[in-house]
């Protein structure tokens, strides 16, 4: 009988196992993947808040009464915002830009301006003090109505790679003689909602096993064969053609029409939570890990499971791709 073994630790030469460090290009044995499937119509929404100033003049940006980022969450306007970039859209007007921020549609290509400013210890920049690369720019004479679409954008780290916390249009107008722009809480920025179909779930065996299956898995050159059997949750959704580049999986147990309105809150709603950074089309569950680095061990606990597929766009850190309802099962392989 062949018996349902985790793929990277086991290889299959012939009918015994191979030897320790002789097994790299041996067949292994796992389960088949469970396909997933989509069980959710998801709806976005954004909202920024707009600052009209003067144009063509030296502008201050103040942040001290930004108490809260864009989800709610607290924040400290000095420790938390490490550096503030502006960025203009010359043919996207501020509706556009929050739609396509909505859709996870924002292209660099919408762009023809990118600078930033690095404060300090202080919660102001002002605009003339706005560079590229740590080099100045006059972006003074460039700050008009005329140009386009300014976004600002806050970030709790060095560049723009790191956390995004907060956004904000500065808008200048000819008929305004407004020189500051006083940066105050107005949140959630995004809001997602959701309406899950629970008819048809995704059958996962709750302690981890499946339908047993041989495949050529390459291992690294240190690799050693090993005859114990390891719990597994592979996964595919090569037939969503999503390309997430995060999963998470967790469990719920408030009542589902709740966690639909306030989906947007689902990270802080969930029981239990783990991800999973995912490339290509396939992932195991048991590589995936909580917050604290405590590894998934299996679907157990009463409530909803779901798993998420995310994608990090150019402004969205964590963009819902597609949602799966999980029916843990009793098989074990």
């Amino acid at each position: 009988m062949l018996r349902a073994l985790r793929l990277p630790l086991v290889c299959i030469l012939g009918s015994a196992l191979a030897p320790a460090g002789g097994c790299a290009s041996q067949p292994c044995v796992g389960f088949v993947p469970t396909a997933l499937e989509n069980h959710a119509e998801l709806a976005s929404t954004v909202e920024l808040p707009s600052y009209v100033t003067a144009e063509r003049v030296d502008i201050l940006v103040d942040w001290a009464a930004l108490s809260s980022d864009l989800d709610c969450l607290p924040l400290d306007p000095v420790r938390d915002i490490d550096l503030v970039a502006l960025t203009r859209f010359p043919r996207l007007s501020e509706g556009e830009v929050a739609s396509a921020l909505a859709d996870n549609t924002l292209l660099q290509s919408d762009t023809n301006g990118y600078l930033s400013c690095s404060p300090g210890e202080t919660t102001r920049c002002w605009l003339s003090e706005f560079g590229f690369g740590g080099a100045g720019y006059d972006v003074v004479d460039t700050y008009a109505e005329e140009a386009g679409t300014w976004l600002l954008t806050f970030h709790d780290g060095a560049d723009v790679s790191y956390p995004l916390r907060y956004f904000a249009f500065l808008s200048p107008r000819a008929d305004s003689s407004v020189t500051l722009a006083a940066v105050v809480p107005s949140c959630p920025q995004f809001t997602f909602t959701a309406q899950l179909d629970l008819s048809d779930p995704a059958r996962i065996s709750a302690a981890g096993g499946g339908v047993p299956t041989t495949r050529a898995l390459p291992l690294e050159e240190a690799a050693t064969c090993s005859g114990e059997a390891e719990p597994s949750w592979p996964v595919d959704w090569g037939g969503l053609g999503d390309r997430p580049d995060e999963l998470v999986l967790a469990r719920y147990t408030m009542p589902v029409p709740e966690l639909e309105a306030a989906f947007s809150d689902r990270d802080a709603l969930a029981a239990e939570r783990y991800s999973l950074a995912v490339e290509g089309t396939r992932a195991d569950l048991a590589e995936a890990a909580s917050a604290l680095g405590v590894p998934f061990a299996g679907f157990s606990g009463e409530g909803l499971w779901l798993l998420e597929l995310r994608e990090s766009g150019w402004f969205v850190p964590s963009y819902p791709l597609s949602v799966t309802v999980i029916e843990p099962t009793g098989e074990a392989g």
